[in-house]
């Protein structure tokens, strides 16, 4: 990884919520914030009804019902409109337990440092996340090339428009194995995806997707490093050493629109047409629930 030339405007002691991913951490604590608060009124009003000093609402019976059959109530995760303001998972205890580790998460990374590796699955905008840090990556390189004063190479642009996302499967499986600092890279660390409708070889050197084993519909997918490239040294990148298969990552296995997050390249075997894994519905899932 390439030390910043000079002193890169991207120190967060001096610049606060101007740099992206400070900005991301802001509007997620709010919105963990606002589902917090929603779960404690909630739970503070059934303790009133209960002790007689308030009536029972039809929201909060609706609320009552579901705790009761240990389901998140509706009101956690949606909105009036019926739009998603929150995760949904169908267990209460599953609900609970996603909201405690994204309180951990987002915690130690406000009172800590950021972390070595992120659970993308615990980020109310994920494509928010991947977009602030390939903005960060895009500042770093464009203040790089500022301070070699016109010694860089011709071609070498590093605007928004101009660069995209590499994924890189690492060899980990576990946070606290990673042997990277996350401090000046082109990227970051996403952990807690699993794969759909196949399996990972980790033997073949850098990866590959291989048949699912049976009676298995999901693999815990090893670390992935998400870089930002240009587009034009990616694209050459990936037409010298195919074939890749365009897989897309989702919040949840029901896979719609607004579960989308993004497509990843992942290297398919060389005597099988990438084509093979749409037809096996292929996919990245941030949740198996």
């Amino acid at each position: 990884m390439q030390q910043a030339l000079g002193r890169p405007p991207l120190d967060d002691k001096e610049d606060g919520l101007t740099i992206p991913l400070n900005v991301f951490l802001f509007h997620e604590i709010n919105r963990l914030n606002n589902t917090i608060s929603m779960v404690r009124r909630t739970l503070k009003d059934l303790m009133l009804v209960a002790k007689g000093e308030i009536m029972l609402t039809p929201e909060l019976q609706a609320s009552l019902t579901a705790i009761y059959n240990e389901k998140p109530p509706k009101d956690w995760y949606l909105d009036a409109n019926g739009d998603f303001i929150a995760w949904s998972l169908p267990t209460l205890a599953g609900w609970f337990e996603s909201l405690d580790k994204r309180e951990k998460q987002l915690n130690s990374w406000l009172n800590g440092t950021r972390p070595a590796a992120y659970w993308l699955t615990g980020f109310f905008n994920p494509q928010g996340f991947l977009t602030a840090a390939q903005q960060e990556v895009t500042r770093r390189k464009a203040y790089q090339k500022q301070q070699l004063d016109g010694k860089e190479s011709k071609g070498e642009k590093w605007q928004l428009d101009e660069v995209t996302t590499v994924a890189e499967v690492t060899e980990y499986t576990e946070v606290k194995k990673l042997r990277y600092s996350p401090q000046n890279m082109d990227g970051v660390f996403i952990h807690g995806l699993y794969l759909e409708g196949c399996s990972w070889d980790k033997k073949e050197k850098g990866g590959m997707l291989v048949e699912a084993s049976p009676k298995r519909l999901y693999t815990e997918m090893p670390i992935l490093y998400i870089r930002t490239d240009r587009i034009d040294r990616t694209k050459a990148m990936y037409e010298q050493s195919g074939p890749w298969y365009d897989c897309p990552v989702y919040t949840k296995p029901k896979r719609t629109n607004e579960a989308f997050i993004t497509t990843v390249k992942l290297r398919s075997p060389p005597r099988i047409d990438p084509q093979h894994w749409t037809l096996r519905g292929v996919a990245l899932l941030c949740s198996i629930e």
